[in-house]
């Protein structure tokens, strides 16, 4: 009797803009496939020999194999940039005459909710079983049902003993993924003890568990061992919350180790435990100035009614200072997120939030519009019915790409009003985003901006002004209202309903249009602005500075 034939897809746009993707801050915007490779390592520990694993990140080279070899059992993970992708595959394999696999899909995306789950199998035809949470037991429980012939039943999947899944990397299973522009990716934790109804992650309760340390330490010294002929690729840590956990000191101690050793990683990336104790503080010591993205704070919001309908918790403003003053005296960088567009936020407490970071001293203020996915609490239609959430989709940079002659293109949807901000509000901190990202990120100006925080000043009250044609008809004046213009037209030219997105994507299809090519505008119009630092820009900025500027009605 042949194996059990796998096919597992965690799919990714292979395309020159995700090979070299500047815009997210390292090499490349592909990762190694490690959700799929411990449901592979784990399912051929149950199994052994009775079952036959392929993984696949490339959606060509999966379809091709799924034609030409008709696996038995077809596993999609799914998160919602590539939602479309897995439709394809799905919509496709069905396609085939006289072959009928079973398709289960999971990930991120699989709510926690039965009735989600439900509507979310619904809303991708084809697929006989979701499964939630960590994948590694809803899988197996598969597998063994159609090797045994039994009924199939999805445990939730939160209860799965870690020292009983081996290593995707020390087996073998992910040789294939580490020799091309996938970046690396190791897991130490899972499970986050926050609830936060805008993250995947927020609605999973259970034991915060951890991979036995030992393990950890091998899967870094083989990482550091392939990786070390490409050291500009980033080491990713993707606990949800990494520093939360005493022995994550251990584990930032393997990295410096492996990186002291083996030349490899040069830098890491991780995301902060939110609480942001002294464990963590010992994690950033230790990794000093690896971490790429320094020492992160995320707010998101600071008003109680928001935080309250997201279900978070801030840290005080003397634990954030504090936590400012001690990166600073050992020369480390500091960020903090934030997202405009959470429920019961409104223009004056993001403003409010936006100005109070300024004035904190973060030394980056990273800020971006809600976006809703499937998989989230905030997704759910109570929840946005509760809040009046009014979305609408815009492409995604390097989600797109023929597969065998069919056009695929991810979208995101983001809120772009609700029951206390207007789209108005949306357009302002759309803008105010981009200049934030100047200032910020690309350093237009950045000192004068300090001094202007310094003296007590309203940051945004002046980007606010910036945000205003004036009435002058000089170069500088015309200059800005150009961009202006631009910016705010190309706001609303990317936002689609349904209906409209549907079109486009047929116009492309039969070569009527194209796709545009720049997509991501927050960093496009700061980086027009950083192009004319000291010309129009800067002229504008003295007129501001100087009172010498009427704003037009």
């Amino acid at each position: 009797m042949r194996p059990l034939r796998i096919a597992l897809g965690d799919l990714s746009y292979i395309n020159d803009a995700n090979e070299t993707n500047q815009n997210v801050g390292w090499q490349n915007n592909l990762y190694v496939p490690l959700n799929i490779g411990y449901l592979s390592s784990y399912t051929k520990h149950k199994f052994g020999r009775d079952v036959g694993i392929t993984l696949f990140k490339d959606p060509t080279s999966m379809l091709e194999y799924i034609r030409n070899i008709k696996p038995d059992l077809i596993g999609l993970s799914a998160y919602y940039w590539n939602a479309e992708l897995t439709k394809l595959i799905v919509q496709k394999t069905r396609e085939i005459s006289g072959y009928s696999p079973i398709i289960v899909m999971g990930g991120p995306s699989v709510d926690s909710d039965q009735t989600e789950q439900a509507l979310y199998k619904d809303r991708n035809p084809g697929v006989d079983y979701v499964i939630p949470n960590e994948g590694e037991e809803g899988f197996v429980s598969v597998v063994s049902g159609i090797l045994g012939g039994s009924e199939i039943i999805i445990p939730m999947g939160l209860k799965t003993e870690l020292d009983n899944i081996p290593s995707p990397y020390l087996d073998g299973t992910l040789d294939p993924f580490l020799t091309g522009p996938f970046q690396p990716m190791v897991q130490t934790s899972r499970l986050c003890p926050y609830t936060c109804s805008f993250c995947v992650s927020g609605k999973n309760r259970g034991k915060l568990r951890a991979f036995n340390l030992d393990q950890v330490r091998e899967e870094l010294i083989y990482i550091g061992k392939r990786f070390n002929d490409r050291k500009d690729h980033v080491l990713h840590i993707v606990d949800e919350n990494f520093g939360i956990l005493d022995r994550d000191k251990e584990v930032a101690k393997f990295v410096r180790h492996t990186s002291d050793t083996y030349d490899y990683p040069k830098q890491i990336f991780f995301y902060n435990d939110k609480r942001f104790t002294q464990i963590a503080r010992d994690v950033h010591e230790i990794a000093g100035s690896m971490v790429y993205h320094g020492v992160t704070l995320s707010l998101q919001s600071e008003n109680p009614e928001t935080l309250k309908a997201i279900k978070r918790r801030n840290l005080t403003d003397e634990q954030v200072t504090s936590a400012i003053n001690w990166a600073h005296g050992l020369k480390l960088k500091t960020s903090t997120e934030l997202i405009f567009g959470l429920p019961m936020e409104t223009r004056a407490s993001f403003k409010a939030l936006l100005d109070k970071c300024a004035k904190l001293g973060f030394d980056s203020i990273l800020c971006y519009n809600l976006i809703i996915f499937d998989g989230i609490e905030m997704n759910r239609k109570a929840y946005r019915e509760q809040h009046s959430l009014e979305t609408k989709r815009r492409l995604m940079h390097g989600n797109s790409t023929w597969v065998n002659n069919d056009l695929c293109v991810e979208s995101e949807e983001v809120v772009i009003s609700s029951n206390t901000f207007n789209f108005d509000d949306y357009r302002f901190f759309r803008a105010m985003n981009a200049l934030f990202h100047a200032i910020f990120i690309n350093g237009l100006h950045k000192e004068f901006f300090r001094q202007l925080v310094a003296r007590g000043e309203s940051l945004t009250g002046f980007l606010e002004k910036f945000l205003e044609p004036t009435p002058d008809s000089d170069y500088a004046a015309q200059a800005h209202r150009d961009w202006l213009f631009e910016f705010d037209k190309a706001m609303q030219d990317e936002l689609y309903d349904d209906n409209a997105l549907n079109n486009l994507i047929s116009d492309v299809k039969i070569g009527r249009k194209e796709l545009p090519v720049e997509i991501k505008l927050q960093p496009i119009f700061a980086r027009k602005l950083s192009d004319h630092k000291h010309g129009w820009v800067k002229t504008i900025i003295d007129r501001i500075h100087n009172n010498k500027i009427s704003i037009a009605a």
